[in-house]
C-alpha cells in the first residue's frame, strides 16, 4: 500500500519515521544505521541515542547493522525509489552510464581489433554502434524519455544480433538491460513530476 508524505501530501512516502510513525518522503526523513526519522525535534532525539546505543554494542553487531545497510542500499540501485523529480533524474542516470558502458567496450574492441586488421578492415557498424550510444546517451543526460526507451530497444537488438550469431552472452547483459529500464522509468516520471509542478506553479 502506497502512502504520501505527511508534510508533502502530493508526494509519495518514501517510508515512516521509526520515533512518530508518521510516513514522509525522502527530503523529510534522515536515515539512521538502522530506521528512518523524521526531522521533528523529538524524533531526532530517538535518533540519536540509537547512535548512542549502535556506538556502545560490539563491533559483531555494529558489523551486522553495517552489513544490512549495505544490502538495503544495493537493493535501492537494483530498483530505485522514485518519489519526486530528483529520485527521477537519479534513477536516470543509470541509463546514461550503461550507454557509457555500452560505447566503451564496443570502442575497447573496435581498438583491439587494429592490431590484428588494417584499418579497411574494421567493422563499420561497430563504429554506428558507439556513435548510437553516445548520441542516446547524451538524450538521457537531458531527461529524453524517448532516448531512454530507444537505449533499451537499441540494446536489446544488439543483444539478440549478437546471440543469433555467436550464442548467449554473460549475466552482464541482465545488470545493463536493469540500467536501461531504471533509466526509462526514470525520465518518464521526471517528466511527469516537472508537469506536475509546473501546473501547480500556475496554479
Amino acid at each position: 500500500m502506497e502512502h504520501s508524505c505527511f508534510m508533502h501530501p502530493t508526494r509519495q512516502a518514501l517510508s515512516f519515521c521509526h520515533s512518530c510513525r508518521r510516513y514522509f518522503c525522502s527530503d523529510c526523513l534522515v536515515e539512521s544505521e538502522e530506521f528512518y526519522y523524521c526531522r521533528d525535534e523529538t524524533c531526532q532525539n530517538g535518533l540519536r541515542q540509537e547512535r548512542v546505543r549502535i556506538l556502545s554494542e560490539p563491533d559483531e553487531q555494529a558489523g551486522k547493522a553495517g552489513f544490512f545497510k549495505r544490502f538495503a542500499k544495493l537493493g535501492t540501485w537494483v530498483w530505485p525509489h522514485i518519489t519526486d523529480a530528483d529520485s527521477a533524474k537519479k534513477a536516470s542516470k543509470q541509463g546514461y552510464w550503461a550507454c557509457a558502458f555500452c560505447a566503451g567496450t564496443t570502442l575497447l574492441f573496435v581498438v583491439l581489433s587494429l592490431f590484428g586488421k588494417g584499418l579497411l578492415d574494421v567493422d563499420l557498424s561497430a563504429l554506428l554502434d558507439v556513435l548510437v550510444f553516445m548520441i542516446i546517451g547524451w538524450g538521457i543526460y537531458k531527461m529524453n524519455r524517448f532516448a531512454a526507451v530507444a537505449g533499451l530497444i537499441f540494446y536489446l537488438f544488439e543483444r539478440v544480433s549478437v546471440w543469433s550469431e555467436y550464442g548467449p552472452s554473460h549475466g552482464l547483459v541482465a545488470i545493463v538491460c536493469l540500467m536501461f529500464i531504471n533509466s526509462v522509468r526514470g525520465t518518464l516520471a521526471y517528466q511527469k513530476y516537472r508537469k506536475e509542478n509546473a501546473s501547480t506553479t500556475i496554479a
